[in-house]
């Protein structure tokens, strides 16, 4: 039987940053958004084993460029669907209380670039760590069908 759903037939999707504990900065895999016109950016985060502050968070920043591999800087704010304020524009998502943890958190990039990371920027101490992955799903592709499941 043939899967009609246009939720699968019209998206990618791709693991950016592997699942894992980390307790400093990560950078994501990058993102090629020839072909596709939505990015849909999601922080899957665990149950951290340190106590999350104003002063001891974690933010997910949205990072672009024109490039593939060099030349990436932090997106406006403009370009990132509802962004929070936070050290960086672009950032989807800042965690400074551990309630916040055990959730997905959800971003779209809505920018021009073609090239997209998510930077997951650690400030302050975190020796134990915290569960997290990044995953991207590519929307609304050009060149279809781009069923990758």
């Amino acid at each position: 039987m043939a899967l009609h759903s246009s939720l699968f037939n019209n998206n990618k999707t791709q693991q950016v940053l592997a699942p894992a504990i980390y307790n400093s900065d990560q950078l994501s895999a990058e993102i090629d958004m020839q072909d596709f016109s939505d990015l849909m950016l999601i922080a899957d985060v665990g149950a951290s084993g340190d106590t999350w502050s104003a002063g001891n968070r974690i933010c997910f920043e949205v990072q672009e460029s024109d490039t593939t591999g060099t030349g990436y800087a932090a997106a406006a704010d403009s370009s990132v669907s509802n962004p929070i304020s936070a050290d960086a524009t672009g950032t989807f998502a800042k965690l400074t209380a551990n309630s916040q943890g055990s959730a997905a958190y959800v971003g779209a990039y809505r920018g021009s670039k073609r090239f997209v990371k998510v930077n997951v920027n650690f400030t302050g101490t975190h020796s134990t760590g915290s569960p997290i992955g990044v995953l991207a799903v590519l929307g609304m592709s050009r060149a279809q069908p781009q069923n990758n499941g």
